[in-house]
């Protein structure tokens, strides 16, 4: 990247820069990509990403080869696995993102997560929690008809439970934290919003906020609250399969 060229600071194509305005990037983003080479990685300055649109970033694995949409810009750029930017056809590429219904995998599942964590910390329990779940919506059972609780399984009951302001007053400055984050008024949201990987990721942490037990450091811990507080004493899971599915991460 060349910052001392800004009128063309990749040193090909015809780049530019957004205003901060427009773009709500401090000193701008990039937003011309028109002409440059497809396949090309460009490594992004992390001063140029505001800790409020981080999150927005898929925490994708170095080791993968997968890539994804940037939620915020449009046509032909993508995020590669090692976070930078990539640009290939938009025919080459999935158009998964945290908003999309029904989107699935790793890297949706690990940026819906890092998400709502950077509003309500969860010591990494979100993303557990959806390999056990649904191992990151990818199971198939995980869209199944009539149940639209994504890919952090929430059911129906849990879900109103995150709506429910009178049985539980602090989720009124919760909602306000996530209309300010994300725009979204959760009053109006709808069960089969639960679809989107963000919206999921949500409905889960709210449900959990709702209980007065603090979320475990340890995946042992997290394995005995999730059993507790999520699937239940109903439920069919056990804290064994909670720890099975998080062993190898």
């Amino acid at each position: 990247m060349n910052p001392t060229n800004p009128t063309n600071p990749f040193g090909v194509g015809q780049g530019s820069f957004c205003t901060p305005s427009s773009s709500g990037f401090p000193g701008g983003f990039p937003c011309n990509f028109n002409n440059v080479t497809p396949g090309r990685s460009i490594d992004l300055m992390p001063t140029m990403v505001s800790p409020n649109q981080a999150h927005l970033l898929p925490s994708l694995s170095a080791a993968s080869s997968h890539t994804s949409k940037s939620p915020w810009l449009s046509g032909s750029t993508y995020l590669h696995a090692d976070s930078a930017l990539f640009l290939k056809s938009a025919s080459d590429l999935p158009h998964n993102t945290i908003y999309q219904p029904k989107a699935h995998g790793s890297d949706v599942t690990q940026a819906a997560a890092n998400a709502v964590s950077n509003i309500f910390p969860d010591k990494g329990f979100l993303r557990r929690t959806a390999r056990v779940e649904s191992n990151d919506g990818c199971h198939p059972s995980t869209f199944r008809s009539g149940y639209h609780g994504g890919i952090f399984q929430v059911d129906k009951v849990g879900f109103q439970d995150t709506q429910n302001t009178a049985s539980h007053p602090g989720l009124t400055s919760k909602h306000q934290a996530i209309q300010k984050e994300f725009g979204i008024d959760w009053k109006t949201v709808q069960y089969s919003d639960l679809q989107k990987p963000l919206y999921s990721a949500i409905a889960a942490r709210l449900l959990l906020s709702n209980k007065p037990e603090a979320i475990p450091s340890t995946v042992a811990g997290q394995a005995a609250y999730w059993k507790k507080h999520y699937n239940t004493a109903a439920g069919a899971g056990t804290e064994q399969k909670f720890i099975d599915a998080n062993k190898n991460h």
